[in-house]
């Protein structure tokens, strides 16, 4: 069972990787002030929060699986502790509170940005619930799934009712050359995200001639 968490771990670990990517490029249109687009500082502010959220979300798996990884090398004797891409079950509950915590900071950057029409990041809702999809362990996690789904819709619910009563810091699409650029960008690493971890997890199969 190590072999299927390890892979699975480090597609999780690129699909943090990408959504950092996603929020930074998504916004680099409007940061850089094309079609004169301007972005208050407090907004700038919150974006940044996530950011850095998202990165120790990737540093921390990072640094058990690194210290045991750079004892071997170092040939210094290792204790049995098995880092996160070794157990499975650590594994599997990693997957499960990162793509709640994605959820709930997706919800609040599409409320920073304009709501359901007016921010670039609303379609990543529809590629959440593939995530666990695409790394499940077991048949618990495709049960799970449909849950993940149900709560996206209401992600994506709530994005409506904050454009149709104003309940937004900033309106992305406002600067249409920006808001465009950035959602074409946001839309195709969502799209390579789910290709490129299913290139992990089949690189995998065949390296184990599964």
């Amino acid at each position: 069972m190590a072999s299927d968490a390890k892979p699975r771990f480090y597609a999780l670990i690129f699909g943090q990787c990408i959504g950092l990517l996603i929020v930074l490029l998504g916004m680099i249109f409007h940061w850089c002030g094309i079609g004169n687009a301007k972005v208050p500082s407090a907004v700038t502010g919150r974006v940044l929060a996530i950011c850095a959220l998202l990165i120790i979300s990737i540093v921390i798996p990072l640094i058990n699986f690194f210290s045991k990884l750079i004892a071997q090398l170092a040939n210094r004797k290792v204790d049995g502790t098995e880092t996160f891409a070794d157990n499975v079950r650590a594994v599997q509950g990693l997957i499960w509170v990162y793509v709640y915590a994605d959820l709930f900071l997706l919800t609040y950057l599409v409320h920073t940005t304009g709501g359901v029409s007016g921010s670039m990041f609303t379609g990543v809702f529809l590629m959440l619930p593939y995530i666990p999809l695409i790394l499940r362990l077991n048949q618990k996690d495709v049960l799970r799934a449909r849950w993940l789904a149900v709560l996206c819709s209401g992600g994506i619910l709530l994005s409506f009712l904050m454009s149709h009563f104003h309940f937004y810091e900033y309106k992305a699409n406002q600067y249409e050359l920006a808001f465009d650029l950035s959602i074409t960008t946001v839309t195709m690493l969502a799209l390579i995200l789910p290709l490129v971890e299913l290139s992990i997890l089949r690189n995998e199969v065949e390296e184990t001639g599964g």
